[in-house]
């Protein structure tokens, strides 16, 4: 049996007490080395759950890292081992985008230091990987939505952190850029380099990119498991309430059509 990093214990969690839990029972393990792709019908708790694994909301001592309880972590040791792309940004400061970058070693970079050459080399590769050189002298404040997404996922990267947690991270994007996007983290899981845990909306991106699938259905986890065991139509069609139609593209991989009920 692989072993497991990231454990959640029956997490549950109610924003005020009395009201329908957001979260209900939820257990779980995630490993090193994957692309994990959360995925849920709106109001699931998807971005809910993402939060409580970033410690942005209380656990109360139901999720462990590398066998230590959530709370038994300094922030800045909890920083370089996370990082994390929110769903939307909002700029409050006229920083350049390399600037943005560079925030992301905060964690390697000592107080009142200057960054070293590792430092920069690790943000200049953060921001080819994610096509961000041309705009690196920019203002974060004159960035369209796509451009602004794309710099965070950068300073994410570029933090070096063991885990990358992104919360629909292509949802500004062109089509290009995200497929660009997903086919880089795919090969940060795959040369091991970070394990990715995204929200997404987009069935067939999870289908192509991820190899493990956490299903959420009203608060509680349906099912996980490996993309090519669960991320059929038959799962889909009750983790959605809708039908979808399976067929195979000309290179022979699968892609699920979403139907509704007639």
């Amino acid at each position: 049996m692989r072993e497991a990093f990231f454990c959640v214990d029956r997490l549950s969690w109610e924003p005020q007490s009395g009201q329908k839990p957001v979260l209900c029972d939820v257990s779980f393990s995630l490993e090193k080395g994957h692309f994990y792709g959360i995925l849920g019908a709106n109001g699931s708790g998807k971005t809910s759950l993402l939060r409580h694994l970033l410690r942005l909301l209380p656990s109360e001592k139901t999720i462990c890292l590398g066998g230590h309880f959530l709370e038994e972590y300094r922030q800045r040791e909890l920083a370089g081992l996370v990082s994390y792309v929110p769903q939307t940004t909002v700029p409050e400061a006229d920083f350049s985008v390399e600037e943005l970058v560079m925030m992301g070693r905060t964690p390697h970079i000592g107080r009142f230091a200057a960054p070293k050459k590792e430092d920069r080399d690790a943000v200049q590769q953060a921001m080819c990987m994610t096509n961000c050189l041309d705009f690196a002298d920019r203002s974060i404040l004159c960035l369209s939505g796509g451009e602004l997404q794309r710099a965070v996922t950068a300073r994410a990267i570029a933090q070096g952190a063991e885990w990358i947690f992104l919360d629909e991270p292509v949802s500004h994007l062109d089509l290009r850029h995200q497929t660009e996007l997903m086919e880089v983290l795919m090969i940060l899981a795959g040369k091991k380099a970070a394990t990715v845990v995204a929200v997404l909306h987009d069935v067939n991106l999870a289908l192509r990119y991820c190899d493990e699938l956490l299903l959420m259905k009203e608060g509680k986890l349906f099912c996980a498991g490996r993309t090519e065991d669960v991320g059929n139509a038959e799962t889909f069609r009750a983790v959605y309430g809708m039908e979808f139609e399976e067929a195979l593209t000309a290179s022979g991989r699968r892609y699920l059509v979403p139907m509704l009920y007639r």
